[in-house]
């Protein structure tokens, strides 16, 4: 009999929630929330704002290791991307430092002969009179601009993982502070009171 009892409560609870999480983050004050709970659910009495208060809190609790589960699973998010990232950046590092060779063609040339046309212009013909063709082996140093996006990326990683040391703010300026003598003795007063 009391298992029985003990079950009714329990989905009576569990009703109960459902209609204060939809209820709740309206902005509603607790004794409304009691009222509309009873209307919804069609209970005889209202409920008490002290049930209705330890709902909320099973609800906000509920509500706080969920938001915490969300952001570690967003952190893992971001932290696969940043090493996808570095590990993209760094392949593109790695070939810019490669040396390569250039082929290259130039041309150095005279016009040569103009023509009428029908409609009243000229033309004139390019003839070469240098071709210059070759191979060219260019050294490269590697493009620094994927080490420092790196360098962002590993700030980034750091910051996300908390592993960062705080950073120090100093704050410049001066301060007015006025003591009365009214201030001073109750100073005093404080200070001399024994416990």
């Amino acid at each position: 009999m009391k298992d029985i009892q003990n079950a009714k409560q329990r989905k009576l609870r569990e009703a109960r929630l459902e209609v204060i999480a939809r209820i709740y983050p309206r902005g509603y004050p607790i004794r409304k929330i009691c009222e509309l709970v009873k209307e919804e659910l069609g209970l005889k009495k209202v409920p008490s704002t002290q049930t209705i208060h330890s709902d909320i809190q099973i609800l906000l609790e509920e509500w706080r290791k969920e938001r915490i589960d969300n952001i570690d699973l967003a952190i893992q998010r971001e932290l696969s991307q940043i090493e996808f990232w570095c590990v993209e950046l760094s392949e593109a590092w790695d070939k810019s430092k490669t040396d390569h060779k250039l082929k290259f063609s130039r041309q150095k040339g005279e016009l040569v002969g103009t023509q009428k046309e029908k409609d009243g212009e000229t033309s004139s013909e390019l003839t070469p009179t240098m071709v210059e063709k070759g191979i060219k082996e260019v050294v490269e140093f590697g493009d620094p601009r994927y080490v420092s996006e790196i360098g962002k990326l590993q700030e980034r990683r750091i910051k996300l993982l908390g592993l960062n040391a705080p950073e120090k703010q100093e704050h410049s300026g001066t301060v007015k502070i006025e003591i009365t003598p009214e201030d001073v003795k109750a100073f005093q007063e404080a200070f001399n009171k024994k416990y």
